[in-house]
């Protein structure tokens, strides 16, 4: 071998590492012919698809000099995997759709089942670095490789270190977030993902506290904890043009270690040797922060007395005067929506003081509103039910979806202080005071129709927004799970109730509006006179359907034609009706 100074081969990962050792201690060349099945070898190196192309290259003369890694006196090709990273640890495996479909289903299955685990790394330098992450990988960087393009670093398989990355996330959220951002591929710097740290340094050694073994792309292991080294200008390679421009000859640059995103010695608890969570974990700042002003939210005062008074009295004025200005000024004072979240995240929490006093600042809430808004119906006189009281009357389906879009928007709003000047717009989405006063004066009125209906508007609102807001929270990262299940299965089966007249209602709705439509396209005939729609209106009042219609027509009616003509309107909606006709002569 000693003679030899150019070798050109085409063989498996195993033969061409055996073969670069060999190249490092004779100093001959080499050149790469790669299989099909390395398809990597053939991206990191720039060499073509051709073959004609491919043998020009590797008969140049002009290799030159890259690094490579080490560990117990042997040469390995591309990267070696410790731990576990669903969907990337095989990255590099062998084609075919077989495999291919294996290794999808071996990590999906993995992806479900993320722990992490501690991991002790020392440098060449000494430094030691104690963290928790699910796996890592070891590689020399190339700009080809996934990897590379979420790291914060200029690459180059020729400046003498070795690149350790380790991935950590702290949710499944976050490891798909990490998945992400390596299918962006722009080799601009940009921030490293959240999920993601990395060492660079000529020597480093690697324990973990539950892998034993660190597996390489030819699917051989080598027993940990393990020392891997660079050599530097180890071989001398034949490649494409495009590999010697993007990995430029460099001076060995200083240690670098960016472990920012990863736990330190203190959270390492939190997170060894469990599942991570679907969801991430709020910082303790932001959680113990929001903890602290939701307890205060939940607690009842004389200004939540007030403004609780002052909102329903003002609500209660406006609904009688008919006035969506008074109305939305109402809404916007109205503090019933913090005690809402305050029990959301008291469910969520399992908090039990918060539990109790958010109830008790609800409850508060709703009676000083019914006494109030019912003793403003006894004294002032009846005015009948205006535009504004009826909108609040016949609650649905719909009205259940604003309430929990509404809630999604509180616990968001609540949760981050850039935001928090949308709680006022929330305020304004969900009616939680109107509907009180609706059921209040309807209360003074002796109207238990009405009264039934605007209530049930408000519980609507109070388990929409709650539910809403308690997964929001969760989704947030303030808990893996909702703690309090009694309290959450006992919501949630007031909104399956709930959802029964809800829907009954919506279904009413959509088949007025059916009705109201085919009223405007038919003409009836009634005793051999034409009768023409011109407008209607259909809409449950005291529980009863109440059609206003105004008609068109070229002589009067008489009380037999009237009787007939509510006849056919009644077969047509199969419902008892209570019409009310306005007429309009054609002469």
């Amino acid at each position: 071998l000693s003679d030899i100074e150019h070798v050109v081969i085409a063989a498996n990962n195993e033969v061409l590492e055996a073969v670069l050792h060999l190249a490092i201690e004779y100093h001959f060349s080499i050149a790469l012919i790669p299989l099909d099945s390395q398809k990597l070898v053939r991206s990191i190196y720039d060499l073509p698809a051709e073959t004609d192309a491919l043998i020009d290259i590797a008969l140049r003369q002009n290799a030159a000099e890259i690094d490579l890694i080490e560990w117990n006196e042997k040469t390995f090709l591309l990267k070696a995997t410790v731990g576990t990273i669903p969907l990337l640890g095989k990255i590099d495996q062998k084609s075919g759709i077989m495999t291919f479909f294996h290794n999808l289903k071996e990590g999906v299955s993995e992806f479900f089942n993320i722990n992490l685990q501690q991991f002790e790394i020392t440098t060449e330098n000494g430094k030691k670095v104690k963290t928790a992450a699910s796996g890592a990988f070891i590689f020399q960087q190339n700009r080809r490789s996934f990897l590379s393009r979420t790291l914060q670093s200029d690459h180059s398989m020729r400046d003498g270190q070795i690149m350790l990355v380790l991935i950590s996330p702290y949710s499944v959220i976050e490891y798909l977030k990490f998945l992400f951002s390596m299918m962006r591929f722009s080799d601009k710097k940009r921030r490293l993902p959240g999920a993601v740290g990395y060492i660079k340094s000529e020597s480093i050694t690697i324990k973990a506290s539950s892998a034993k073994k660190a597996v390489l792309t030819n699917d051989r292991t080598l027993p940990l904890p393990a020392t891997f080294k660079i050599l530097k200008n180890a071989v001398r390679i034949n490649a494409g043009d495009r590999f010697w421009d993007e990995n430029p000859k460099k001076k060995s640059e200083k240690e670098s270690i960016k472990i920012d995103n990863l736990p330190d010695e203190k959270e390492m608890g939190k997170y060894l040797n469990k599942r991570i969570p679907f969801f991430s974990y709020a910082s303790e700042e932001r959680f113990k922060e929001l903890f602290m002003s939701l307890r205060d939210d939940a607690a009842t005062n004389i200004h939540y007395v007030m403004l609780m008074l002052l909102s329903t009295l003002l609500a209660s004025i406006g609904l009688l005067a008919n006035s969506s200005a008074v109305v939305i000024g109402a809404m916007l004072i109205a503090p019933l929506m913090a005690p809402i979240v305050s029990f959301s995240m008291g469910m969520l929490r399992a908090d039990e003081k918060m539990l109790k006093s958010s109830l008790l600042k609800i409850f508060t809430g709703v009676l000083l509103a019914l006494i109030a808004s019912a003793s403003i119906a006894l004294i002032l006189p009846v005015m009948g039910t205006t535009n504004e009281m009826q909108a609040r009357i016949n609650p649905n389906l719909l009205d259940m979806l604003i309430a929990v879009f509404s809630g999604v928007a509180a616990a968001y709003t609540k949760s981050f202080k850039e935001v928090a000047q949308g709680l006022a717009g929330v305020a304004i989405a969900v009616a939680l005071v109107p509907p009180l006063s609706v059921a209040g004066i309807s209360l003074g009125h002796g109207d238990l129709y009405a009264f039934s209906g605007a209530f049930l508007l408000f519980v609507t609102n109070l388990i929409g927004i709650s539910i809403a807001a308690t997964l929001t929270f969760q989704i947030l990262g303030f808990s893996s799970v909702v703690k309090s299940k009694k309290s959450m299965i006992l919501v949630a089966a007031l909104m399956i109730a709930i959802s029964f007249p809800l829907f009954y209602s919506y279904q009413k709705i959509l088949r007025n509006y059916e009705f109201r439509t085919q009223l405007k396209q038919n003409r009836y005939l009634v005793n051999d006179k034409y009768i023409i729609i011109k407008k209607a209106t259909v809409f449950e009042q005291e529980n009863r359907t109440i059609v206003d219609i105004a008609i068109v027509l070229h002589e009067s009616l008489t009380r037999e034609d009237l009787e007939l003509f509510k006849q056919k309107l009644e077969n047509q909606f199969q419902d008892k009706l209570f019409i009310r006709v306005s007429e309009e002569y054609i002469l």
